[in-house]
């Protein structure tokens, strides 16, 4: 049975394309673009709802669309511009109520209503400022991803321009106020987060140095550090430039990328001692892949891993007990995929 997914296309004509698998054969059927775009860079999933977030440059030059997800493709509900420009991340709050982001242009970080795919009015728009160590990359604040705590009431937005973690309350309603965040090791460039599935630890992956740092978290918004793994030894300099954090359909390993030139790769770490992951497997000569997508079908796991520089989406069967991957197809005609959801 064939298995539908979609993929954001980071450019300027970009937009959404619907890639379909068959998992019996291991390979995809077709890839079409669904709905038109610019720099779309984020989904988020409600049932047949699929929120679609685009990074368009300028200060309220972002925009959100949903559409409602058919058989015979996506249709249409709505639209919310003006909200702040270079968002790469969204995540769905509150029982699906409200969604938040955060701007990696300005730092910003907002919320937004949000009901059966029709928005409401902007919640909170809330500013930050600071810096880092890296000129470059760290002259400003740049937020990259949000989410919510697993006890509910408070969303981090992981900053990678000041390195921080920022911690926001957040009311039944999605209004926001800030709290004390913690600040991770200079120059780390911090980019996403997860939770284990028992909430008891935070996994973040840093893109400036392709470390990860667990923490524990206490509850109410507070994390105490634990580790720092660096993820790959041995790297140069310029070879560091950590993507996507996910965890496997098991919950018992993490996957992240790497996109540095000659060092892109989707490597596991165990979570067989969930305060100090390590490192069991790896797929190596990828490119850019900015983003994966573990999944299951039956009793058999893959990986799909959207490569943006190839312009191809690879699919991979992977063996939790050895950790280890087997190519099964590509798919190319998807310019720039930063993402892919189901």
């Amino acid at each position: 049975m064939e298995k539908t997914f979609y993929a954001a296309c980071w450019q300027k004509e970009g937009g959404v394309y619907a890639i379909r698998f068959d998992p019996g054969t291991g390979r995809f059927t077709s890839a079409e673009k669904a709905a038109e775009g610019t720099y779309t860079s984020y989904f988020e999933r409600d049932g047949d709802i699929l929120y679609v977030l685009s990074e368009i440059p300028g200060p309220r030059a972002g925009k959100l669309e949903s559409f409602r997800v058919t058989s015979d493709g996506l249709i249409p509900l709505d639209r919310l511009s003006g909200i702040p420009g270079g968002c790469p991340h969204m995540r769905l709050m509150r029982g699906g109520k409200v969604l938040a982001a955060a701007s990696y242009e300005t730092g910003d970080v907002f919320s937004v209503q949000a009901d059966a795919g029709r928005f409401g009015s902007v919640i909170s728009l809330l500013e930050h400022a600071g810096s880092g160590p890296d000129p470059v990359r760290q002259a400003g604040s740049h937020g990259h991803m949000v989410c919510e705590t697993p006890d509910g009431g408070y969303l981090v937005c992981v900053d990678l321009g000041t390195d921080e973690i920022r911690v926001y309350a957040m009311d039944e309603g999605g209004a926001l106020k800030e709290r004390p965040g913690v600040r991770v090791p200079a120059g780390y460039g911090p980019r996403h987060m997860v939770f284990s599935p028992d909430g008891r630890y935070a996994y973040l992956v840093c893109e400036l140095k392709y470390h990860l740092l667990t923490y524990r978290y206490l509850g109410a918004g507070r994390f105490e550090p634990v580790d720092d793994l660096e993820v790959i030894p041995g790297l140069e300099k310029g070879q560091h430039a950590g993507g996507a954090i996910k965890l496997s359909r098991d919950g018992k390993a993490l996957f992240t990328t790497n996109r540095g030139p000659k060092a892109g790769s989707a490597d596991v770490l165990s979570l067989s001692d969930p305060a100090h992951p390590g490192r069991r497997g790896a797929l190596t000569g990828l490119s850019h892949p900015r983003d994966i997508l573990p999944f299951s079908h039956g009793d058999r796991e893959y990986l799909l891993c959207p490569d943006l520089t190839t312009g191809t989406v690879t699919a991979w069967a992977y063996d939790p007990q050895s950790c280890s991957f087997t190519f099964l197809d590509k798919t190319g005609a998807v310019p720039r995929p930063g993402c892919v959801t189901e």
